[in-house]
């Protein structure tokens, strides 16, 4: 069930909400449903309790195609679409996150801050990925076309974001916790700032701000690679992406 972000007057809370009114000049939040698969590996390596892992991973924007309807669309998603990305054994952490058709923006209004999620690019889902490493993917990207050639199916567009090695971090992985409500965020950065000061925000300023917040019990983050077309282009599928509508960090709450 959607709840509503927290939003307390708490110090932890304030924290990471002073310091993102600075930094970032774009932010997006949602009410997501998740769906998950994982390895073993991936459960063992629960960070919860501990210091954050450094990951590999990756983020995909989706848009439903406008002649199926949302429920046919999350059905294929979650089926068939995701029976063939599930495969691939480069993976180590797969989730599918299903955003709300009318949530317009959970994140406190912030000066300078783009809070409010726009109408032209609402976005209907984000898969969640995370990887095993370069080699697996390269070894294992067989699985990737076939998850490309099956996009159209279902997708409009796709738009694809990626860290480098080490570019994530699990602060808490929500694993048999008793998880309410999940918040995608998607961040831009402001310009002007540089990207290796704005990992390091994300990172080592927001995110254990947030991590230390009572009631968090899921807390993951990435932070983007330059986005390219080409590392994701999926036949007759659409995946313009102007530079004033592109990400550079997301957070799952």
């Amino acid at each position: 069930k959607p709840l509503l972000f927290a939003t307390g007057k708490r110090r932890s809370d304030m924290c990471g909400l002073a310091a993102l009114a600075h930094v970032l000049q774009g932010l997006e939040s949602r009410f997501v449903s998740t769906i998950t698969t994982r390895s073993s590996t991936a459960e063992r390596d629960d960070p919860s309790h501990g210091k954050p892992i450094k990951t590999m991973a990756s983020s995909v924007l989706l848009w439903f195609r406008d002649d199926l309807s949302r429920e046919a669309a999350r059905d294929y998603w979650q089926g068939g679409h995701a029976q063939l990305v599930a495969r691939n054994p480069a993976l180590e952490d797969y989730r599918q996150h299903h955003f709300s058709a009318q949530c317009g923006g959970l994140w406190p209004e912030l000066a300078s801050v783009e809070t409010v999620i726009p109408e032209r690019r609402r976005i209907d889902g984000m898969p969640e990925v995370r990887l095993k490493g370069v080699i697996s993917t390269m070894l294992h990207s067989a699985y990737g076309r076939r998850v490309l050639a099956d996009e159209v199916n279902v997708f409009k567009r796709t738009i694809l974001y990626a860290t480098m090695p080490g570019g994530g971090r699990w602060f808490r992985s929500g694993y048999g916790q008793p998880v309410g409500a999940r918040c995608v965020v998607l961040m831009r950065r402001r310009e002007g700032v540089k990207a290796a000061d704005f990992e390091r925000f994300i990172h080592e300023e927001l995110s254990p701000c947030l991590d230390a917040t009572p009631g968090v019990l899921e807390l993951r983050t990435q932070v983007f690679m330059a986005w390219k077309e080409g590392m994701w282009n999926s036949p007759d599928v659409q995946h313009d992406n102007p530079a004033d509508d592109q990400f550079h960090a997301s957070l799952v709450i």
